[in-house]
């Protein structure tokens, strides 16, 4: 029970109160953050405390100083979700073709309408596809057909800021490594963006990979020496020296260039031959994935853009389908270039996406709750709409 006269059962961990902002959560961290002698006053007192903050500071540095503190709080409580997401994700190895293993994990990490943009590697936006957590068991299917039996996610420089309307807003440095059933495996760095709701739950993430790295352990190249001796003189065709036979110079430049380009058509040939016997140099497209999860991925989002038009004739109860495909596209092509004036300096040229809020009531046992009612200071981030509707180039409000 808490000494502080704060509702421990309640389970939301933000409570507000006439002055003071009470955190209340299952784990250690319940402090009385924004009056000290809380431990100390009546309740008669503390209904009276507006004329003690009048007497430290203003209303408004003290409204600036708690949000900073909530804002903290939240961002931490935002990271130790991202973790126990990570460590969720991770135990998919011998789970890779279970549907059920995806659907738990999407129920907790994202909302049934959340967005997922996955981009090429180094390339323009327009090279990216977009796709739904529902998509995900189809995913660990293709996987496991592609031999993959592990996923390992490790992620860094995790940096959260929450916004007026009580989105936390993430980016973070991502490290995705699938195993392959050969011991081999590739390694794809990527930057990650993303919206979490009041519930901590994903709305929309941005995946942008930099580089992909193929890994090839010695474990497997022991096991294609041991399958396969003849692979023995592809070892020896790329240790040769170019520079072994020496009496070439005596004969002439052009001589030397033709037996260089030689040589090296055949370490070219004996690097394709040795790296067609692992499993991670098959079907890696630009993207730093498979081929057939860049087909799978393509034709989810076909058929999302045709279950939004579905939804879009029916509210709007528009007889003919096409003529509802003209006016979804029509209204797409406006918010596109709403979207095109918002420049996000402090979000790293982030675009905001179309996201609806999630009418989502169930929650679990784990999960945690800001008050939407809790008043937010003036200084506070702005909203991500708020964003998109200034202009490039404005001066923003930064906090304090």
């Amino acid at each position: 029970m808490c000494i502080c006269s704060c509702d421990s059962s309640n389970p939301s961990f933000l409570r507000t109160d006439t002055q003071t902002y009470r955190y209340t959560q299952r784990d250690t961290f319940h402090p009385c953050m924004y009056n000290q002698s809380a431990k100390e006053t009546s309740q008669d007192q503390h209904n009276n405390s507006d004329e003690t903050y009048t007497d430290s500071f203003s209303d408004t540095e003290h409204k600036n100083k708690s949000f900073h503190l909530f804002d903290r709080y939240v961002s931490n409580m935002a990271a130790l979700k991202l973790y126990r997401i990570t460590d969720m994700f991770n135990e998919t190895a011998g789970q890779m073709d279970h549907p059920q293993h995806w659907f738990h994990f999407s129920s907790i990490t994202f909302i049934p309408n959340a967005k997922i943009k996955y981009s090429k590697v180094g390339g323009p936006d327009d090279g990216s596809v977009y796709f739904e957590p529902s998509l995900l068991p189809m995913i660990g299917k293709t996987l496991a057909t592609n031999n993959v039996i592990r996923i390992q996610i490790t992620v860094k420089n995790i940096e959260s800021r929450l916004l007026r309307d009580f989105y936390v807003y993430t980016e973070m440095i991502v490290s995705i490594e699938s195993t392959y059933s050969d011991s081999s495996s590739i390694t794809v760095i990527a930057n990650m963006r993303l919206f979490m709701n009041k519930y901590f739950k994903i709305e929309w993430a941005d995946i942008k990979p930099q580089a992909f790295i193929p890994n090839v352990g010695w474990q497997a190249i022991e096991e294609v020496l041991y399958k396969n001796p003849s692979m023995i003189n592809t070892f020896r065709s790329l240790s040769r020296d170019d520079n072994s036979n020496a009496n070439f110079n005596s004969i002439g430049a052009n001589m030397m260039n033709d037996y260089s380009s030689q040589n090296n058509a055949e370490k070219f040939e004996a690097i394709t031959k040795f790296r067609s016997n692992f499993e991670v140099f098959r079907n890696v497209s630009i993207y730093g994935t498979h081929d057939d999860i860049i087909r799978v991925m393509q034709i989810g989002n076909v058929v999302s853009a045709m279950k939004n038009i579905q939804e879009y004739q029916r509210l709007h109860n528009i007889v003919s389908p096409i003529e509802a495909f003209m006016k979804t596209a029509k209204e797409f092509k406006e918010r596109q270039k709403e979207e095109d004036k918002c420049t996000f300096k402090e979000m790293s040229g982030l675009k905001t996406p179309d996201r609806k809020r999630a009418r989502n009531t169930n929650e679990d046992h784990d999960t945690i709750y800001v008050d939407s009612s809790t008043p937010s200071p003036e200084s506070a981030p702005q909203t991500s709409s708020e964003y998109c509707k200034q202009e490039p180039g404005t001066k923003r409000r930064k906090t304090k």
